[in-house]
């Protein structure tokens, strides 16, 4: 009966596994002019958040969101897994988001 178990155990662990790998990543662009990011999602939808948004969504304790720079940019996104987005702002600080943290539907 154990054996049963760890074989239900380990098809469903494969089919998780398999779903992490194909899940898409939404693609993440900084757009200056505008002050805005843009997110596109796979289906063809975008979402958009400030900088100044994202970056209080931080949760590090070296982040201060109380009192973060007016004109905080990111500086690159890098992707981290199939889970969060590794973010390099103009202060020098390093954020890694989730992105369920700031992307609705995911």
């Amino acid at each position: 009966e154990a054996a049963g178990v760890y074989r239900q155990l380990a098809a469903a662990l494969e089919g998780e596994l398999e779903r992490l790998d194909t899940a898409p990543r939404p693609e993440i662009l900084y757009l200056p002019v505008e002050r805005r990011i843009v997110i596109a999602l796979a289906d063809g939808t975008q979402q958009s958040i400030t900088p100044l948004e994202l970056r209080r969504l931080c949760r590090s304790p070296a982040n201060r969101p109380d009192a973060l720079p007016a004109d905080v940019e990111p500086l690159d996104f890098v992707p981290t897994g199939n889970y969060a987005v590794s973010v390099r702002w103009s202060d020098g600080h390093q954020s890694l988001l989730p992105y369920a943290s700031f992307v609705r539907g995911v």
